[in-house]
């Protein structure tokens, strides 16, 4: 990576962890389903989970699991993309926008493909709540791959379903 690159990712990692510790932010988790551009100019799509867990006030750490279970740009699914990083929320009640920042993983190697990769994710995410567990959320995410061989090297990303908090 690139100085530039590594600053500019200090730089939004630090902004968006600035918040002291305090009462932590409540953590969730969500499932639903995606589709974001893999290969070749082509989209793949499947399942998509994630966890956010509440480490500060409106912020913590996330994880992200994509599954590539369908594609234009092979044959067959078999794919995987992990997403880890921080987040920052902004706003409460019943909506909520969040902020995410990490760095991207990609797994897996179907028929006529190869997912490996390593790159950063940039993304934002609205929930909106209707009870104090229950809620739907919809995701853009932005994956730029520094580390890939067939991959596309911007890469954007859309999901939505639905989000549990505990």
């Amino acid at each position: 990576m690139s100085r530039g690159g590594t600053g500019l990712t200090l730089l939004l990692a630090g902004i968006m962890a600035f918040a002291a510790p305090a009462a932590a932010a409540g953590s969730s988790f969500s499932l639903g389903y995606g589709t974001r551009l893999i290969m070749n100019g082509e989209w793949g799509s499947g399942f998509e989970g994630a966890l956010f867990l509440g480490l500060w006030k409106q912020g913590g750490v996330h994880v992200d699991i994509d599954l590539v279970s369908k594609s234009g740009a092979f044959p067959s699914g078999d794919g995987l993309i992990l997403d880890m990083g921080l987040w920052k929320a902004f706003g409460s009640g019943s909506s909520r926008s969040v902020a995410m920042i990490g760095f991207s993983f990609g797994e897996g190697q179907p028929t006529g493909a190869d997912l490996n990769g390593f790159g950063m994710h940039f993304g934002f995410r609205q929930e909106f709540w209707f009870s104090k567990h229950f809620g739907i959320y919809g995701r853009a995410l932005l994956r730029l791959w520094l580390d890939a061989k067939e991959l596309d090297a911007v890469s954007p990303g859309i999901g939505g379903g639905a989000s549990f908090r505990f």
